[in-house]
């Protein structure tokens, strides 16, 4: 066979094998995506073009000028988490919407990449909106494909860890850990590519699993895998701004639940929901663990110290008699 020949068969089994691989790939994205996949972000407003104009072009008159130059370093070098809150009806997802169509702040995050392909993907939780628009599912979808569509050539063939499965119609919920190890997937892949995720409306979370904002925490913990990743995360409750000061001590308060709780999970209800009460009404993180601490191992202790006579009397005879 000469060479020509030799040549037109390899780039003809390439071919074939392009064409073997994209059937697949089109198949997850398709069903990855939903239909209020971008709802959200089309019905924020758009910013007037000099709305936002000091933020991205400070100058000495500029009220907050710090807040304007520390987002500035953060875009062109910054790591972690860059914060934005508010009050409610504030402007805060125009605000993010204003950034994520400026060239000049995608100029910032490329010098912040060097000579790394950048992808921006963005998400607006909507309490309002359609189930996947306020929960863990719908965030990990639109993430994962917003990069998917970009980088084509990351998707992966084959799901092969068999616990997990990837679903058969594209109506069909997705499992969080599928989703999962798709993302790390992608993310391991070789290649020089870095990810700065814009994420709106932390606030509006509603998981209708009954998954809370630590869980929610937790997820974005989990999400941010490498250095190549960082957040610009957008909310008006305050309190969240605490999980700067608890980033590092989150982790440890959920393994001394799940430890403690020794698979009861009434127990694991109750206290989770005094830790929320506590994040509500700005405790400290040494503050939530002594609320961990103080709660009884024994749920017949915890009743019986906290309902009114007339219900710890029945509380005792259900007891005894279970």
């Amino acid at each position: 066979m000469s060479y020509q020949m030799r040549t037109l068969a390899n780039a003809m089994e390439k071919l074939q094998e392009k064409g073997m691989q994209a059937g697949p790939r089109q198949r997850l994205l398709k069903k990855l995506h939903f239909t209020s996949i971008s709802t959200r972000e089309r019905k924020v407003t758009t910013a007037h073009a000099d709305t936002f104009k000091w933020l991205v072009s400070p100058n000495e008159q500029t009220n907050q000028l710090s807040s304007c130059l520390d987002f500035i370093a953060w875009l062109n070098g910054g790591n972690g988490v860059f914060w934005t809150h508010g009050k409610p009806g504030s402007g805060k997802s125009t605000f993010m919407k204003f950034i994520c169509a400026q060239n000049s702040v995608r100029d910032h995050l490329e010098h912040w990449a060097k000579d790394h392909q950048l992808v921006t993907p963005s998400f607006y939780f909507w309490y309002a909106g359609s189930r996947l628009r306020r929960s863990l599912e719908g965030l990990l979808r639109t993430l994962l494909y917003e990069i998917l569509r970009r980088m084509p050539e990351v998707i992966p063939i084959n799901i092969s860890d068999p616990g997990l499965t990837v679903p058969v119609s594209y109506d069909e919920d997705w499992d969080l850990e599928t989703l999962f190890h798709i993302y790390e997937l992608v993310i391991q892949q070789p290649g020089k590519v870095n990810f700065c995720f814009f994420i709106d409306g932390l606030d509006e979370f509603h998981d209708e699993e009954h998954r809370s904002i630590w869980d929610l925490t937790s997820a974005l913990h989990r999400l941010q895998c490498s250095d190549k990743i960082k957040f610009g995360k957008f909310n008006s409750h305050e309190q969240f701004a605490r999980l700067r000061e608890i980033d590092s001590s989150y982790e440890g308060l959920i393994s001394e639940v799940v430890d403690r709780a020794q698979g009861v999970f009434l127990w694991v209800r109750l206290v989770v929901q005094s830790l929320l009460e506590g994040f509500t009404f700005h405790d400290s993180a040494r503050t939530l663990r002594q609320r961990l601490q103080s709660f009884p191992d024994d749920l017949s202790e915890f009743f019986l110290t906290t309902l009114p006579p007339l219900f710890q009397q029945r509380i005792e005879v259900w007891l005894r008699t279970s």
